[in-house]
């Protein structure tokens, strides 16, 4: 029987890892990507460099984010000038997926994306990274920068107009709720929550008129008790109208945020 050479990987073998990736295996893709780059390294750079790509992807793909993150900024680091623009790509969806948006944005804006083929892409992922750090003018300007004739042209047209509508959206400001928040049950009517308004008013009037009396005919102990109730009253309603904006336009974001995917 005639043993193949234990040293060599063949075009084949990488076919099988790149079949083994596009079928959702990626453990096993990254297993025989880190043996071909192992067997690789004094080959083609540009060979070398996919590998490094396609081990980051891997990464990616299994949400191991700490350690994609780890990978691709030691090749970088090691590889310097032969590291492929994907990989910077591959290393930003990373730090997008970790949440990591400042990082993201620092990562996309180098000239290697923004100034050969992949600037389109990068500019698109730069638009979500700013749509998710809330900086919706930023992000509608870098998807205003991809071609009409590109593939990604639709998607960040549709994206824009998600951000337009966000931009219209009537947030509340959370510290005028809180503020109002101080009249008893103004501040949810700020915040759109007419019934638990009323209800804050009718229980702090309540427990505040009854705290009045009890200390009127002398009854102390009810009137230490209903005092307490109406203080904790008064003072969760001031807290929860801070809440109630903040729920409020937490909602609408999340609502906006779930259509930018990247």
């Amino acid at each position: 029987m005639i043993f193949s050479n234990s040293n060599s990987y063949s075009q084949e073998n990488e076919e099988f890892a790149d079949w083994l990736f596009r079928n959702g295996f990626y453990d096993f893709a990254n297993y025989e990507y880190l043996k071909k780059l192992y067997l690789s390294e004094n080959e083609n750079a540009i060979l070398v460099a996919g590998l490094y790509n396609k081990i980051a992807k891997c990464y990616l793909m299994t949400e191991r984010y700490d350690k994609g993150i780890k990978w691709c900024l030691a090749a970088i680091q090691n590889k310097q000038g032969e590291v492929l623009p994907e990989l910077y790509v591959t290393y930003a969806l990373i730090q997008m997926h970790s949440g990591s948006y400042d990082e993201s944005i620092a990562i996309l804006n180098d000239d290697r994306i923004l100034k050969g083929e992949h600037r389109s892409r990068g500019l698109f992922l730069l638009g979500c990274s700013a749509a998710h750090k809330w900086e919706l003018k930023r992000a509608d300007d870098y998807w205003d920068g991809i071609p009409s004739g590109d593939a990604l042209y639709l998607t960040a047209s549709r994206y824009r107009y998600y951000t337009n509508e966000a931009a219209d959206q009537r947030f509340l400001n959370q510290n005028l709720g809180t503020l109002l928040g101080v009249i008893p049950g103004l501040g949810y009517c700020y915040s759109g929550h007419y019934k638990t308004a009323i209800s804050s008013f009718i229980v702090i009037s309540l427990t505040s008129w009854a705290t009045y009396r009890a200390f009127d005919k002398d009854i102390d102990g009810i009137g230490y008790l209903s005092g307490f109730l109406a203080v904790g009253w008064y003072s969760g309603s001031i807290y929860g109208s801070y809440w109630a904006c903040k729920r409020h336009n937490d909602f609408h974001k999340k609502q906006y945020l779930k259509k930018i995917r990247y």
